[in-house]
């Protein structure tokens, strides 16, 4: 026969079981979302700390590349400075360098009453016992000296003390291709 007490007892303890294991449950699901709570709370602490600690280094970077930018722009200014200064010294050189080649090539049957220097251009005037001299000369002048070109010649024959020479006036261009 059937013994109700037992199996009520046996009912209300399986029951408590349930209602102990649901609390337990609940308990841990609770605990579970404060916990998971908490560690975003931390992960997003950190995160903050992290963005204010690059802030300060952003911070103090800030005024390092201000720094360098305007030393930059100095040094270019330098740079220009200096390559206008080379230029201005390198003028006087390449005109040192056409004095040497015209005392170079020029005939010894050859004078200049005036040589005319400057960065656009060389000018002669002078004299010569022959045309064929004056035109070596000019030829040798182009040849050796970078990026000339004939621009005029006058050459004229003329009686100096009773000896035929020829009086001469030459332009260079320089900087022609």
């Amino acid at each position: 026969m059937l013994d109700l007490t037992r199996e009520f007892k046996r009912e209300e303890n399986r029951i408590r079981l349930q209602s102990i294991l649901q609390t337990i449950l609940i308990i841990v699901f609770v605990a579970n979302a404060f916990l998971t709570y908490y560690i975003l709370w931390l992960r997003g602490n950190i995160i903050k700390m992290e963005i204010e600690s690059i802030d300060a280094q952003l911070n103090v970077l800030l005024p390092i590349e201000t720094r360098i930018r305007s030393k930059t722009t100095e040094l270019n200014m330098l740079i220009a400075k200096r390559r206008e200064i080379e230029s201005k010294i390198s003028a006087p050189r390449a005109n040192l360098d056409v004095i040497r080649d015209i005392s170079l090539y020029a005939p010894s049957d050859f004078w200049l009453t005036n040589a005319s220097i400057s960065s656009t251009g060389i000018n002669f005037d002078g004299y010569g016992i022959s045309i064929k001299g004056i035109k070596n000369f000019i030829q040798l002048l182009l040849e050796n000296i970078p990026n000339t070109s004939l621009s005029r010649t006058n050459i004229q024959k003329v009686k100096l003390d009773g000896i035929d020479c020829y009086n001469f006036h030459i332009e260079i261009l320089r900087g022609a291709q």
